[in-house]
């Protein structure tokens, strides 16, 4: 007599405080380093690779992976969760499991999100005593400093800093958004702050902009509803999650392509931002024989989308960006997006401008649904 064979599991992860870890150092280097982190923390070529289960959605702090049975997803999160503990450190997520029957894959994806946002409402912070013994405090997060810049001794660091400042973390960061550049090689984007464009001798403002999709949980449940009222089976289903997941997140990158695409072609020869008014131009930095844009990409997965760029350029840039963010998602439908724009000076605290752009959006958000 043969045993029940066993029955298919989802697992969902979902990575908890993604702008607060993100921008929680005030150097640009340290936020593009920490927003590569999270992209690597769901990625199907990072953290997820050799999973051992079929990857159906991964993509902004997000990921759903559907393995054979509960013991082989246990397995996997016993040795991703290690993964982030040794190379992401700082980065929290929440993971949950859910069994369901073959041929019900659409309803237990609606399961699975209640799990979710059940496990992230229960969820118990630990509170490890993370400063015993240590008497430094690190000089970016005040977390206890588990050793010291390696470009300055005197400066100590956190374990989730100095991870952040690492080389190879640093290089991949970098390397993350060349392909927004690579039709124009003459170009790049700053490393620093004070690269971003501004003028000496003048007011500098940096816009901190925002921009997130609307209604798309909505859509995404009404697409759910849709699949288990028709009864499709397991592989129809997952093969449009895949479908709309690719297309939300060519959107997201097809946005911020065509911010570039904009403000490259306003460059002249000569480094200098052209526009309608020429006594609005300014003049461009230059760095290794390459025009240095007032731009940096921070965050993009799907309808979420974060980027720093002189504050005289944000509000045409992020205009630029929600018209190419609009279109036709597969199975979803007509998708839209919302931007908040923060304009603060130069060296205000990330964190708080970010604050600013996110409260910004949601106002824009409100003032839609009115």
């Amino acid at each position: 007599m043969s045993g029940k064979s066993p029955m298919p599991v989802l697992t969902g992860i979902d990575v908890l405080g993604i702008q607060r870890y993100v921008f929680a150092s005030n150097r640009l280097r340290d936020a593009v380093a920490a927003s590569w982190l999270v992209h690597w923390a769901t990625a199907a070529d990072g953290a997820l690779q050799g999973s051992g289960g079929d990857v159906l959605l991964a993509s902004g702090g997000n990921a759903i992976l559907r393995f054979d049975d509960l013991e082989r997803a246990r397995d996997f999160v016993a040795r991703y969760t290690r993964r982030l503990y040794d190379e992401a450190p700082g980065l929290e997520v929440a993971v949950v499991h859910r069994v369901f029957d073959r041929g019900s894959l659409a309803s237990a994806l609606g399961h699975l999100q209640i799990d979710l946002a059940r496990s992230k409402l229960e969820r118990v912070p630990s509170v490890p005593q993370l400063g015993l013994s240590v008497t430094a405090s690190c000089r970016i997060t005040g977390l206890p400093a588990a050793g010291v810049d390696p470009q300055d001794a005197r400066l100590p660091l956190s374990r989730m800093v100095l991870r952040w400042r690492a080389r190879d973390v640093r290089q991949r960061a970098m390397e993350r958004w060349n392909e927004f550049v690579q039709a124009n090689t003459q170009f790049a984007f700053p490393s620093e702050i004070d690269d971003m464009g501004r003028t000496r001798g003048d007011t500098s403002l940096v816009g901190v902009v925002h921009i997130d999709g609307n209604g798309l949980g909505e859509q995404i449940a009404l697409w759910r509803s849709g699949c288990v009222e028709a009864s499709r089976s397991d592989d129809a289903v997952a093969s449009e999650l895949r479908a709309w997941a690719t297309s939300l997140n060519e959107a997201g990158r097809r946005a911020l392509r065509a911010v570039v695409e904009r403000l490259t072609g306003a460059i002249d020869d000569e480094a200098r931002i052209v526009g309608a008014i020429p006594d609005l131009g300014f003049d461009l930095r230059r760095e290794d024989g390459k025009v240095v844009l007032p731009l940096r990409p921070i965050l993009l997965g799907g309808d979420d989308i974060t980027f720093l760029c002189d504050g005289r350029l944000a509000l045409h840039l992020a205009e630029v960006a929600l018209d190419a963010f609009a279109c036709e998602i597969p199975h979803i439908g007509a998708v839209s997006a919302c931007a908040g724009v923060a304009l603060v000076p130069a060296h205000t605290p990330f964190d708080r401008a970010r604050e600013l752009a996110e409260a910004l959006c949601s106002n824009a958000k409100a003032r839609r649904r009115e």
